[in-house]
């Protein structure tokens, strides 16, 4: 733990909780390892500091808390009456400076058979042969001995302290910046009137993200550095690659039907009356059936463009039901959703709003996907969570397909007076990753998709001829304007 998350002190080890009052750790839900949060600095400042194990040391400690914890309990019986009320007994006042963050065990108001079992069930290093938390002794004698590799003797190996000094050497010599200029973020914040530490912890905070409201580019940074330092270890190789692979390698929605397919649906969403409209039927066939993944649609309202992928989706569902494929919708007013959701409803698949699933910072687990198509407005983008789930769709759903993605009124991310703010995080939605993506418009100008599907960073070259090759085509059904 104190090699991967990066130069860890002893106090910051030492009070680790995965329970009860002030727990401080957690699981990431992307990537699913271990976060550890830090509030201890020898500047007596009190920092939030966030950082991450590798996914190796995640899984030790996972089978640590959740196995080994539970076989002391049992070992030391119900009966165990030996932990001390002085948890921190011989620390050094440096050591005791931090204890006043998670000395919270209620250790007056328990009884004695209370205090042990709080103390067993939250504190990581509580040493049950003394009763309290490890000794710096222990720990370093600990530190010389494992892992147990090689014919490294303890007199050959880094104590804990120089072991720290060497990884912050490391951390700042040899990994790359990827991006990040100190100097540069410093500047800005002395240029607004105050230091880095305030403007970083205090002004920065987004509340849209992160850990509750301990997401700010100081915290986001540290763990960008926490994973480009176990990379540099090649410790997180496997789970970038496997990432990487799922991606890559993510389901193609084959689909082995014929115009047939959409007459069926059409019939069953607008009735044994139902007829295609002038230029509808060749665009929705071309959806259903082509491999190809990209479609700007230019049609007034009025045209029918809720059913270009209505009707395919419904096809779908319809010629393989056991298959499960989800869809998302974007509208661009949160007043538009509704009226999406009871429309889609009503032809027969299963329409939700996305908040009906998205939880903060996690992408929901895959049998709570019930709908077929998720509605969300372009304020839900800037929802970390939205983002997480469709980004890292493959790498968490197994079993399941991202079908289409649907922008509606898509002229509205070039407007710079619309929702400021809110179309900056498009960008970091990866649209590409679905079956198919459908943008479309009214009145976005059939020479201007290109600018919007860069602002979907979405790089592509468009044509409006019908042209054989790669280029994506805009289909114009705009006349006489």
């Amino acid at each position: 733990m104190h090699l991967t998350s990066g130069p860890a002190r002893f106090p910051e080890l030492l009070v680790l909780k995965y329970a009860g009052n002030d727990r401080n750790i957690f699981v990431d839900p992307v990537t699913r390892t271990i976060e550890i949060h830090f509030k201890y600095a020898k500047s007596r400042s009190f920092p939030h500091l966030i950082r991450c194990l590798d996914r190796l040391t995640s899984a030790y400690l996972l089978h640590f808390i959740l196995i080994e914890r539970f076989m002391m309990r049992e070992c030391l019986t119900m009966d165990y009456k030996g932990a001390s009320r002085d948890l921190f007994g011989d620390l050094s006042e440096e050591d005791k400076l931090y204890s006043i963050f998670m000395a919270k065990t209620g250790n007056t108001s328990m009884s004695d058979v209370e205090f042990p079992s709080n103390v067993l069930q939250s504190f990581l290093f509580f040493d049950p042969v003394t009763g309290g938390l490890i000794s710096r002794k222990k720990f370093s004698k600990f530190y010389t001995l494992y892992p147990n590799i090689g014919n490294f003797t303890a007199a050959t190996r880094l104590t804990l302290r120089e072991m720290r000094q060497c990884i912050v050497a490391l951390i700042r010599y040899c990994l790359p910046n990827d991006g990040i200029d100190p100097l540069f973020m410093a500047a800005k914040e002395f240029d607004a009137g105050h230091g880095l530490s305030v403007g970083a912890s205090v002004y920065a905070v987004d509340n849209f993200s992160g850990l509750g409201n301990h997401s700010t580019p100081l915290t986001d940074t540290i763990l960008k550095i926490c994973r480009a330092w176990q990379a540099w270890l090649n410790l997180g190789g496997e789970e970038e690659t496997r990432l990487k692979e799922s991606v890559e390698n993510f389901k193609v929605l084959d689909v082995r039907g014929s115009a047939n397919d959409l007459i069926v649906a059409g019939k069953s969403i607008f009735g044994d009356q139902f007829a295609f409209r002038e230029n509808q039927e060749k665009l929705i066939m071309d959806i259903y059936l082509s491999n190809r993944k990209f479609f700007p649609v230019q049609a007034l309202p009025g045209f029918g463009k809720t059913a270009m992928f209505q009707i395919p989706l419904s096809a779908i569902k319809m010629a393989s039901p056991r298959r499960r494929v989800v869809s998302f919708v974007l509208v661009p007013y949160i007043s538009l959703m509704a009226n999406m959701v009871e429309r889609l409803t009503a032809g027969g698949l299963v329409a939700a709003p996305v908040k009906d699933v998205l939880v903060m910072n996690a992408a929901p687990e895959e049998h709570t996907l019930q709908a077929d198509i998720y509605v969300y407005s372009y304020e839900d983008v800037r929802s970390s969570s939205l983002v997480t789930m469709i980004n890292n769709w493959y790498y968490h759903y197994r079993s399941t397909f991202l079908g289409y993605i649907i922008v509606d009124e898509v002229h509205n991310l070039g407007c710079q007076d619309f929702r400021t703010g809110v179309t900056a995080a498009f960008p970091l939605l990866k649209c590409h990753y679905a079956n198919k993506v459908l943008l479309l418009s009214g009145s976005v100008g059939k020479d201007r998709f290109g600018i919007h599907l860069g602002a979907l960073n979405i790089k592509v070259q468009t044509t409006t001829e019908v042209e054989v090759n790669d280029k994506v085509y805009i289909h114009n059904l705009v006349k006489d304007i």
